[in-house]
This record gives C-alpha cells, sequence and structure tokens, in this order.
C-alpha cells in the first residue's frame, strides 16, 4: 500500500526532479504523478479549495489519493499536502475515489468520497462506499490536515437493490456534528 506517509516522502523526493518548464502556469497540476479529476470544490474562511484525484508515483489506476489545492483568489493557487489518502485499517485502505465537498450544518466544511475496500468485494456491500472526511483544525487557513471518518455513511449491494443507509453518530468527535443521514443508491 502506497499511505499517506509513504506518498508524503516520494513527493518531497521526487517534485524537484520534475521539469517545471513543461508544467502549466495557470492550470492545475500535481507536484509528482499522474492527476484523475477534480472531485470537490468549496470556500471556507476566505479561502477557495479544490480537490482532486491523484497517484502520486505515476499513471497508475490504484491507491487514488486526494490532492488539495487552495487559493484567495482563483487564479494563483497553491498546492498544499494531499487532504486524504488511502490507509490499512480504514474505510478506504484501496483508494479514495470520486467525491465532492459538502458543508455541515455548522459551516464547516466536509468531504464524502468513495472508500476503496477491495476485502469488501464477497461481502454484502460492494468494494466502493461512502466516506467521510474532516479538517483537523479549522484555525488553518488551508485546511493542512484532514481527519478520515472511522465509518462508511452510505453504499449499496453488489447485485444492484436500492438500498439506504442511515448514519448515526453518537460519539463526540466531528461525527457527532450530524444528527441522521439517509442515503438512497440505485
Amino acid at each position: 500500500m502506497f499511505a499517506k506517509n509513504k506518498a508524503d516522502e516520494y513527493i518531497l523526493n521526487n517534485k524537484d526532479k520534475v521539469n517545471r518548464q513543461y508544467k502549466p502556469k495557470f492550470h492545475f497540476s500535481a507536484e509528482t504523478g499522474w492527476i484523475n479529476d477534480p472531485n470537490g470544490f468549496c470556500r471556507f474562511n476566505g479561502q477557495y479549495h479544490l480537490f482532486y484525484q491523484f497517484n502520486p508515483i505515476g499513471p497508475y489506476w490504484q491507491q487514488i489519493h486526494w490532492g488539495h489545492w487552495v487559493s484567495d483568489d482563483m487564479v494563483v493557487w497553491k498546492n498544499v499536502k494531499e487532504a486524504i489518502s488511502p490507509t490499512a485499517d480504514s474505510v478506504a485502505p484501496d483508494g479514495i475515489w470520486s467525491g465532492g465537498a459538502a458543508y455541515m450544518a455548522d459551516g464547516t466544511p466536509a468531504l464524502l468520497f468513495t472508500a476503496g475496500d477491495d476485502s469488501r468485494r464477497l461481502n454484502q456491500i460492494s468494494n466502493q462506499n461512502i466516506g467521510i472526511a474532516y479538517p483537523e483544525d479549522l484555525s488553518d487557513p488551508d485546511l493542512t490536515k484532514w481527519v478520515m471518518g472511522e465509518n462508511l455513511i452510505g453504499g449499496k449491494k453488489y447485485n444492484g437493490c436500492i438500498i439506504s443507509f442511515g448514519y448515526e453518530s453518537e460519539n463526540h468527535g466531528f461525527e457527532s456534528r450530524w444528527c441522521h443521514w439517509n442515503f438512497l443508491f440505485t
């Protein structure tokens, strides 16, 4: 697994090897690797945040992370460290796939993403379900660190039957800000 700590190390050790002459000046690009597509856009405390799928080591369809750009004006963007990454013993050990950004009831941004977990292929739900992540420190203007929720918040059965996942949390961490979720997937 190419988890967050390995991705950070790889990017740090390889970003200077990229020939900046061929990097776009007013277009988004990752410091290393391959970008798939943008997946979340939000504005929080005067900053624009744009998240995107990428693989830090190259054009491989595995171990997809979410990168993160920040801007004050939507013209000049700063690439900050990846927001969420596949992590062993999480809801997404095999990739952070498509999703989007939303706001919680108190205005805090949240990332909803497709949580890849290939160990679920033969279980009652598929290997792609919905996970959630929250900013760790709301006083950080760049929202540099994100915390992945410990539970899935939605999914669908492999046979295509429609199911609804309700999500409720009794803990007093970030997840307790949501009172109840109801989803319907086809």
